[in-house]
């Protein structure tokens, strides 16, 4: 007669988690053996964790801290308890990481300001870690793989001195085990730029680079803050300037120890230069240098000022006509921007008189208003003009004939009409011509 002998098992033990930090965590082990027994831990990737077995009396429990661990991971492991030489899995399937006991450390995440020469992070501790409460951090900046002395232990962190264009680490280190909670790299913005563009007679265009976390501000020549305090990269439009006129700006960043120097740049206004080619008796050619592509021009000219005219362009050169002989005129050349005209510089010159033969002789002077002294003032100039000079004169040879006729008519009364009377001069000899 046979007989049957029925045997429990034990039920699986547990693993919980106690603590658990940025680069550590406690396991406890849960027996559930009815006598002492030996475990082990493994992580699913099935490697043993732990340096030895540990021992569990019946029905107690253990501790054991894993260490060297990264910040914000996730882990999971499983117990292996010894039963007769071998090891036995503490859960069905050693394959599905939801059988096992999950472990989350934490992370620092810090937000970095960078600027040109400093950076501030700022950052904060979960409250729900477990164990101790949160451990305390020191903070670190490393560059070229060497660490600084801490900055601060403060959520808020800054430091300066840095060096423009850079790249540093901003590193997190756990007190006590000096590890690595959190590194994030980070390049500090470079100097600023300044230049200048949309170069026009009374305005320009100043642009900076630098960091978008930096505030910048503009001075002029003398010292004097055209930009006020700005945020990261930008320009600025600088108008009611005069033509033909040199201008220096010089570019701030604002630091912890004030405002420095970072950059300067300077830049001419535009100007042209007017000049009047091919006078005759009754018209000439006014030419003048481009200020600068697109420009629009105004010629104004005229006998006084209640004597004016105007022509407006875009070229560089027009042909004025139908003016007096032997009449002084002034011309002027404006430049139209913002819907305004703003004089460039001015000319005087005079018109020739007509040959006595009535056919027109064209002048070889030029002038330009290049040496006009109020050139760059942007208002019409009202001295210092450069006068044309006459037409040339040709001398007389004592062998050459003058005449120079003076009309005298004389009205007789006789019987047969009229008798005019012609007195000409010509030089050691007088003739009369009736």
């Amino acid at each position: 007669m046979s007989s049957t002998t029925t045997v429990k098992t034990d039920a699986y033990s547990t693993l919980t988690v106690l603590e658990q930090g940025f680069t550590t965590c406690k396991l406890q082990i849960n027996s559930a053996a009815t006598s002492d027994a030996a475990f082990r831990i493994k992580n699913d990737a099935g490697t043993v964790i732990t340096s030895a077995d540990i021992s569990v009396t019946k029905g107690g429990t253990a501790s054991y801290i894993i260490s060297g661990l990264k910040s914000k991971t996730a882990y999971h492991y499983y117990l292996e308890r010894l039963e007769y030489s071998d090891y036995v899995p503490q859960i069905a399937d050693t394959t599905k990481p939801d059988q096992m006991t999950s472990v989350a450390t934490f992370g620092i995440t810090p937000t970095l300001s960078v600027k040109t020469t400093s950076v501030t992070a700022t950052f904060s501790v979960d409250p729900t870690i477990k164990g101790n409460g949160a451990p305390k951090t020191a903070v670190y900046l490393k560059s070229d793989a060497t660490f600084t002395k801490p900055i601060a232990t403060d959520p808020t962190n800054t430091a300066n001195g840095l060096t423009a264009g850079t790249a540093y680490t901003f590193v997190i280190t756990e007190s006590g085990t000096n590890a690595t909670i959190s590194a994030t790299d980070f390049t500090t913005a470079l100097s600023g730029a300044l230049t200048v563009t949309n170069l026009m007679a009374t305005s320009l265009t100043i642009n900076w680079t630098g960091g978008s976390n930096d505030a910048f501000q503009v001075l002029d020549g003398n010292g004097a803050v055209i930009v006020a305090s700005t945020m990261g990269p930008a320009s600025a439009v600088i108008s009611s300037l005069k033509s033909k006129t040199l201008y220096t700006y010089k570019l701030q960043l604002q630091t912890s120890s004030g405002w420095i120097d970072q950059a300067t740049v300077s830049a001419t206004t535009a100007s042209s230069v007017l000049s009047l080619n091919g006078v005759t008796d009754t018209a000439l050619t006014a030419n003048w240098t481009s200020a600068y592509t697109g420009a629009s021009y105004v010629i104004e000219f005229g006998t006084s000022s209640s004597d004016k005219q105007t022509i407006a362009t875009q070229a560089l050169t027009t042909v004025i006509k139908n003016l007096t002989q032997a009449t002084n005129y002034t011309f002027t050349l404006y430049i139209v921007e913002n819907n305004k005209p703003y004089a460039l510089g001015s000319v005087d010159i005079s018109t020739t008189s007509a040959s006595n033969s009535s056919s027109s002789t064209t002048s070889d002077t030029s002038v330009s208003s290049d040496t006009t002294a109020n050139a760059s003032s942007n208002q019409a100039p009202t001295d210092g003009k450069m006068q044309a000079a006459s037409p040339n004169t040709k001398k007389v040879g004592s062998g050459e004939i003058v005449v120079i006729v003076f009309a005298i008519v004389l009205v007789l009364a006789s019987a047969g009409g009229f008798v005019y009377y012609k007195k000409t001069r010509i030089p050691k000899q007088i003739q009369i011509v009736k």
